[in-house]
Order: structure tokens, then sequence, then C-alpha cells
């Protein structure tokens, strides 16, 4: 751990030097939100008890019908599309509203 914290330190102050912020990723979001820049988010297709959703998250990321629902079932019905995909750089996370 203490070698992780200095390389971050020693990458911070050499990007500070540079003019370059070195962005180092959050490790509390989910690898399917996780982002450092807006090209990473986008409106993928994720599934809840109600069938298919857009939702915004990493281009990459699969979502499965089980994630979605995983008792089976059914449930209240109704969402927006999302608006504005992209990642907001202080979370660390895809968020709607962002561009």
């Amino acid at each position: 751990m203490k070698t992780f914290v200095t390389v971050v330190v020693l990458a911070n102050s050499f990007s500070a030097v540079l003019g370059n912020p070195v962005i180092v990723p959050r490790t509390d979001v989910s690898p399917k939100y996780a982002c450092t820049n807006h090209s990473d988010c986008g409106v993928v297709t994720a599934y809840n008890c109600c069938g298919m959703i857009e939702v915004c998250a990493r281009t990459d990321a699969v979502f499965t019908r089980k994630e979605g629902c995983p008792n089976g079932g059914m449930s209240v019905c109704g969402w927006r599309v999302p608006e504005g995909c992209g990642c907001n750089i202080e979370l660390g996370a895809c968020a709607t509203n962002v561009l």
C-alpha cells in the first residue's frame, strides 16, 4: 500500500510540473460505471424487471437480464432516456446531465 501511495504522489508531482493532471481511477465505483474521461461513457442497454432500459454507463459495460431482475418477477415500469451522458470526473463515474 505504501508503494502505491508513493507512486501516485510521484505521478501527481510530475504531472503538476508538466501541466498534465493524472487522474487516478476510484476503486469504490462499479467497474461498469467507472471512468476517467467522457469518451469512456455512453448510453448502453441494461435490464430491469420490466425488460431492456437505457442507462449511462461505460461503453464497454455488459449487463445481463439476471443482474437486472435476479429474483424474476415484475416491477413498476417507466424511466427516462439518459441525456448528457458523460464522465463526472470528480466522482470517477458515468453520469447523466454532465455534457
